[in-house]
Formats: structure tokens, sequence, C-alpha cells
């Protein structure tokens, strides 16, 4: 017998009272000697037998029901012998783990984190229900399939520490639907440890549904049941850090690193409101330490443009900036590097040599003194040969390409590259992420129906700006236009992004990957618009473009953990790490990678600085109409448990046991509750 509550077995001593009760009761009656009685006793002594039964059977009952109270209260959980008579044993456990930087946040009441107190359970459980196989799919490297040979083979793997990497956890499904239905799984339960973060559940992906349809099929009909337990409960003082921007600035014979730093605070409370709070941040470069204090407003604290002197001797290195440890560890420090001043470059295809110029003017146009802006100017004609590598954007002003440029250029926007396709002089035939180009038209100045009227003014190339100050989209002059046509029924998402009154796109975007492939159906010339000449939304469009491309690709020096194949080359080791480093683990933790010349710092997503855990009705909606069980443990009191509580069963022992006592207790020849006149 398991329970959840076990102090409750300090109660057993009352299972006794009965018996005392009954002892007592005996000896509180006087033996009197009367004659009278003597021919009433021998008639009793016939049924004495059948009284002294039924005085056993009243003691079991009431014995049975203080037994099955104090087992109620302590939450009994089947599983172990109790399932295999039940001829419910498990055939297949998958344990699917999510070991993102929020699941090392630690659980109200424990000095434990999220993923270890969830493990622990899964490895208690998983004792009891004994399961005929188990499986481990870890969600930040999905695509592995991990079979330890019980649960101390499972403890052995060491994955209760929270990596810096995301999960994935549809990828997670996707992969357990796939072993199960190549194991043949008979009876099997899918565990799920996980703090149900959006970013990386992923609700709104439409592979969801696949999924739910995989795992039925891959249980052959013997059922798949879902459990997860989940911890949304978020500290609401834990406090993060992030490094925006770092550059290094030489004066003369001194050297300083510029940096930008982001306090960010969980929850704001009312009774903090606007109240400031000055937060220590420790920032280490070069085995030199400094301290600076960033005031906190609400849920927010900014310092710009903070200096810290350097050796000048330090062409390129690597430092951290750090809050005071909380419950969330794996926030409370990020890592950065530096280097020389980062390039930015764009790539120009084209045809026609006014639009490459407009374009290498636009691109090279200083965004800030953090970034270069170069431009490569590649040859019309050698479509068959695009060189791509460290180009951030394309633009392309020719017949789409076809063949090895077509891939080479599906690899650049899958990598998150942006590509900004412009019309060629001749439209031909081609197609490119499912969109191609029409013909030519004139646009009749005096016909108000070719005029730009829509665009998207709430996000992408041509939003307002950030005060909420439009770009001046419908005060462009169109002189002719080229047709943008779907072609095909390629899955890819097609996003209208301006179109012209009458209903003609001049714009639209096919998402590719982490990146994308924007038509644009008019050229930056004066012949075929102002763009040129007007500048302001072909500058903002071009320069919305770098960033969406910059901030997709990640400049080399500093990146996002991930359990990418890169990290784990010859030519990486580890300069810093905030936990030892293995090889398996390589560019899951935060620190910093190096293969001397370049330093590379890596750090968790930003979207687990703001956790925002779905709802249990959010998450079995994903698995409908799967059977998904949820246990929401937000406490260590409350605990968390994968098997069934059979609670329920123990509660209809003590019903079935009072109702025997109150028949037991009847007088003999009447009903209960009946009393005979």
């Amino acid at each position: 017998m398991n329970l959840l509550q076990p102090l409750a077995l300090w109660a057993l001593p009352l299972v006794a009272l009965p018996v005392v009760v009954h002892l007592l009761h005996r000896r509180r009656h006087r033996v009197v000697e009367w004659g009278a009685m003597m021919f009433l006793l021998d008639g009793e002594r016939s049924s004495r037998g059948r009284q002294r039964l039924r005085e056993i059977l009243l003691l079991a009952a009431r014995t049975l029901a203080v037994l099955a109270l104090v087992l109620t209260l302590g939450r009994p959980i089947a599983g172990g012998w109790a399932a295999r008579v039940a001829g419910e044993r498990l055939d297949m456990v998958v344990l699917i783990l999510d070991r993102s930087s929020s699941m090392g946040e630690e659980v109200s009441g424990l000095p434990e984190s999220k993923l270890a107190f969830g493990l622990r359970g899964a490895g208690d459980a998983l004792a009891i229900a004994s399961p005929r196989e188990l499986v481990v799919v870890d969600a930040t490297r999905p695509g592995e399939v991990l079979r330890p040979e019980g649960v101390d083979a499972l403890r052995e793997l060491a994955f209760d520490e929270a990596t810096s990497a995301s999960s994935d956890l549809l990828a997670a499904f996707e992969t357990a639907a796939g072993y199960m239905e190549e194991a043949g799984a008979g009876r099997t339960e899918v565990w799920v440890l996980t703090d149900a973060q959006r970013e990386d559940w992923n609700p709104e992906d439409g592979r969801w549904e696949a999924v739910a349809q995989e795992l039925t099929k891959a249980s052959g009909g013997a059922g798949t049941r879902i459990r997860l337990t989940t911890f949304p409960e978020v500290a609401d003082d834990n406090l993060a850090i992030r490094v925006e921007g770092v550059r290094r600035e030489s004066e003369g014979e001194a050297a300083a690193l510029v940096l930008d730093l982001v306090v960010t605070r969980a929850a704001a409370t009312e009774a903090s409101g606007d109240t400031a709070m000055r937060v220590p941040v420790a920032i280490e470069v070069g085995g030199a330490r400094t301290t600076v204090e960033v005031e906190l407003t609400g849920k927010e604290g900014r310092l710009v443009g903070h200096r810290v002197v350097i050796d000048p001797q330090l062409e390129a290195g690597y430092g951290a900036a750090a809050l005071p440890t909380d419950r969330r560890a794996g926030d409370d420090r990020f890592w950065f590097s530096f280097g020389s001043t980062p390039v930015v470059e764009t790539a120009v295809f084209a045809q026609s040599a006014a639009v490459a110029s407009v374009v290498s003017v636009a691109a090279r146009s200083p965004a800030g003194p953090d970034v270069i802006h170069e431009v490569r100017r590649l040859v019309s004609g050698a479509g068959a040969d695009v060189d791509l590598d460290g180009v951030t954007f394309l633009v392309w002003q020719a017949p789409l390409p076809e063949g090895e440029a077509a891939a080479e250029v599906t690899r650049f926007c899958e990598a998150g590259g942006v590509v900004l396709f412009l019309p060629p002089s001749s439209p031909a035939g081609g197609s490119f992420a499912g969109l191609g180009w029409g013909q030519w038209g004139l646009v009749d100045q005096t016909d108000r129906e070719s005029a730009v009227k829509t665009w998207r003014a709430d996000a992408d190339l041509l939003a307002s700006g950030a005060d909420g100050t439009p770009l001046p989209v419908g005060e462009v002059a169109l002189r002719r236009v080229c047709s943008i046509r779907s072609v095909g029924d390629a899955p890819v998402a097609r996003i209208p992004i301006a179109g012209l009154q009458g209903g003609q796109a001049l714009m639209t975007k096919s998402a590719l990957g982490r990146g994308a492939a924007y038509f644009l159906g008019t050229l930056p010339e004066p012949r075929s618009s102002d763009l040129a000449t007007q500048g302001i939304v072909f500058m903002a469009l071009v320069h919305r473009a770098l960033d969406q491309a910059a901030a997709a690709l990640g400049s080399e020096e500093q990146q996002v953990a991930s359990a990418s194949e890169r990290w784990l080359e010859e030519r990486w080791s580890v300069a810093a790490s905030d936990r030892p480093d293995s090889l398996a683990e390589r560019g899951r933790r935060a620190g910093v990678l190096t293969d001397g010349e370049v330093f590379v710092a890596l750090n968790r997503p930003l979207a687990e600085d703001s956790s925002r855990p779905l709802p249990a009705e959010a998450l079995t909606e994903s698995l409908a109409p799967l059977d998904v069980v949820v246990t929401a443990t937000r406490t260590a009191s409350e605990g968390a448990s994968l098997l069934d509580e059979v609670w329920r069963i123990f509660l209809l022992l003590v019903l079935g046991a009072l109702i025997a006592e109150q028949l037991l207790c009847s007088p003999e020849g009447s009903a209960p509750g009946r009393s005979e006149e």
C-alpha cells in the first residue's frame, strides 16, 4: 500500500478503538442471580453461538470502518500489486520532460526545483506502477528517445537539472507517438512534467490534432492516457536580467564596454504599484567585478549606456551580468561576449542598376553606432551560383530562382534570413514559397481604385512606429504594379501585407521556417513608384527586414541556447558556464563557447522571462479527444502524483461497513429503522 499522505498512518491505533469499547462495555454489566431467569437462560443457550457470531461481525464492521477511514485520509494510490490484480499493469510509460529554464524555479516550500521535485515523484510512481517498458523524451532535445532500465537507471540520467534551452513539447509528443507505433505499444500512458508555458506548448499549432490521432492509432485500440503534472505557479518576486546591447568603444589608449541592462519582475503586486526599488547588478568582465544598481519601477527597470572600463589590450572576450540568487536561478545571470563591431550584410541580386543603387543606399544607412551595414552586389545572370554565406538580408530583382539557387535561398530563409522579391523587367513563369509574378500593369493616376488602401500597421515591415505614428504608405505614388499570384497548394502561410483599393495585392509574405519571403509588386525607381524619392517607407521597410533577420539569425556573438548540432563540433570548447558542462549538454547550458578566436554567449530564450502558463482547459483541448488528466502542483505540500488515487474506494468501504453495522444492530426479525409495536 502506498499513500500520498503517509502521516495519516499515525492514526492507525484508532483501529483498536471498537475492540476497547467492546471490552469496556462487557465489564459494565453486573451478574445478578434471579431464579425466574433460569428458564429463559435455558432457551438462550441454543442461540448463543449465533449471537457470538453476530457480535464478532459487528466488531469487524466497526473496526473496518475506522481502518478504511484512516486509509482514506492517507490518499492511497493505485499501482504495483493492486494494478496487476486488476489486470491493468501498464505495458509502457512514456515520460516527457520539460527541461526549459523556467522549470528550474524552486517549488514553494522546498529548496528543490520544479523539475527535480516532479522527477522524484515520477520515480516513486514508476516504482509503484512497474511498467514493462519505460521511455524518456527530453523536450529540449525532442528527436531522441531513451530507454532506461528501471527507476534507478532513470535517476542516473541526471535529468533533474533544467537547461537554458526552450522545450518543444509538440515535437516531443510527435516523437513519443512515432516510437509507440513502431514498438507496438499496448496499454500505454504518457506522463508529462511541465510548467505549461505557452511558448513551449504552442497550442495554436495545427499539428496538435494530428498528434492526438497518432497517439490514438499508436495504442492499437488499447487506449492511451495522458497525465500532465503542471507547475503553473510563478514566484511574484522573481527577478530576471538580460543584456540588450553590448559594444566595445575605444577612446585613445582607453577602452570600455557600453552595456544596456534590463531587469524585469515576474509580477508587480498592487502593493508595489509604482514604488521603485533598487536592484544590485554585478558585472564581471575579464576577472574584474563591479556593481551597479538598476532602479526597478513596476515590472521593468532599464540602465542604458552603462560603461565598464576594460583593458585596452582586450579586443575580444566575454562577461556576465548577475542578480542576487532567488527562487529561479536560471534567469539571474546573463552572459555576453564582445569583439569587433558586428557587421550586417545585405546581398542585392538585381537586373536594374537603379534598383540596386537605391537598395544599397537604404541598406547602408546607419541605424545605430554599434552596427556596420555592408552591401554585397551579386552578379545578375549567375543565379545558379548564389553564395549567401554571412548574408542577413537578400533583395532579389530578377526571374525567380530555380534549381540549386532556389534551394540555397530556401535554406537561407529557413535558417532565419529574409528575402525581398522585386518584380523583374519581364516576369516569366516559376514560383517561390507558393508565390509567383503575374504581369505588369500601368496605374491610371486619375483612378483612385489603384491607390494603396490597406496595409498591416500593427506588425511586420510596414508597422507604425514605436510612438504609434503610422508610415505614410497611403501617400506612396504608384505608376505601375506587377500582380502577385498564388501558385499551387504549398503548405506555407501567405500573409497580405499591403493591398490596393481594388483588392489587388501590393505586398505579400510567405513564412519559411524561421525566416520569410516578401513579394513587393513595384520597384523603387521613378518609372514604377516614388519609393526612391519619397524615401521614408522604403527605408523603414529595408531596416525592419534587416532587424527581423538579425533577430532570427542572431549575431555570432550572442545566441540562444539550443540543441543545435553545431555546438557539438570539436572546434567549440567551454570558456565559462553556469554548471559543469558535458558534451551531451553543450549548447543547452547558459555560458560562453569559444573556438579560440570568437566567443559566443549562450543564454535562455527571452520568452522564459515572461512566464505565461496555460490553463488546464487549453492543455486538454490541445490533446482532445484523448483521456487527459491534469494535476496542478503549486506547493510542496500539494505533492504530485502520476497515478490514480483510490481513496473513493476506501470511502465506499467506510459506508459499507457502517451499513453492515446498522443491519447487525437491528433487532432480529425487523427491518432496520423500524420498531415493533
